[in-house]
Order: C-alpha cells, then sequence, then structure tokens
C-alpha cells in the first residue's frame, strides 16, 4: 500500500489511504468516490482532538452482504496499528441520497466512535455523520 498525501498529516493519510483501498476493493463499480468533509476539509482541523470525517458515496443502494464487509473490514482497521483508525466517522451513502435531504429517507450503513451500524442506523438527518 502505498500511501497518498491527501493531507499535511502523515497518520491521517495512512488511514485514510487504507480505507479508500479497502472501500474500493469491497464496493467495486459501486464506488463512486471518497469525500472529506468537517474539520479536515474547513482547515479547522486538531491533530489532538478531530476526527476524520468522510463520506463514501455509492451507485445504489448496499446489499447486506456488502454492509457485513464492510462492517468486517472496519473491524479489522480498528484492529490494526494505524493511530487514527479509531477516529473514522463517515458513512456510505447512495448518491439519490445527496441529491435532497429527506429526514424520512433510507437509512445509510455508518460509523462513529469505533461503533459500526448497519441498516439499524438513524435515517439521515442533520446532527449524525450520514448527513451530506
Amino acid at each position: 500500500m502505498s500511501t497518498k498525501q491527501y493531507t499535511p498529516y502523515a497518520d491521517v493519510n495512512e488511514t485514510l489511504t487504507s480505507l479508500l483501498d479497502s472501500a474500493k476493493e469491497i464496493l467495486g463499480d459501486q464506488f463512486i468516490g471518497m469525500y472529506l468533509y468537517g474539520s479536515l476539509s474547513s482547515g479547522d482541523f486538531n491533530p489532538e482532538t478531530s476526527d476524520i470525517d468522510f463520506l463514501v458515496v455509492v451507485t445504489h443502494p448496499l446489499t447486506q452482504k456488502t454492509i457485513s464487509a464492510l462492517e468486517d473490514m472496519h473491524k479489522q482497521t480498528w484492529a490494526s496499528s494505524l493511530k487514527r483508525a479509531g477516529k473514522l466517522e463517515g458513512a456510505y451513502v447512495h448518491r439519490e441520497l445527496i441529491r435532497k435531504h429527506d429526514p424520512n429517507g433510507q437509512a445509510c450503513p455508518a460509523i462513529n466512535e469505533g461503533k459500526f451500524y448497519g441498516r439499524d442506523w438513524k435515517r439521515l438527518d442533520h446532527s449524525t455523520s450520514c448527513c451530506p
């Protein structure tokens, strides 16, 4: 794995490279892109306290098999030696869900504070990491 320079922080870049490579492998043709938001994108990142906010956009809703593979990948990432693995906070969102906010819309798989939430995660709203 070759670490890309997405940010000025080597440990963040290492975690992002691992996440991106693994997500692309699991999602295959469903993968559209991975995007950063929050403090990393606004320039307010604090290496001591900030998390890594990300959004992975996919072509269509994920199957339970794919969601399980993502959960396994995140568990492996958390168990790894990556310093920032426990600081990932984000979601896997079907592209139609980012076009228009619908508080009653489909739930999305997400991670937050070292926990993975499959289809049981809250609906997209502006108080969760699922929010684009």
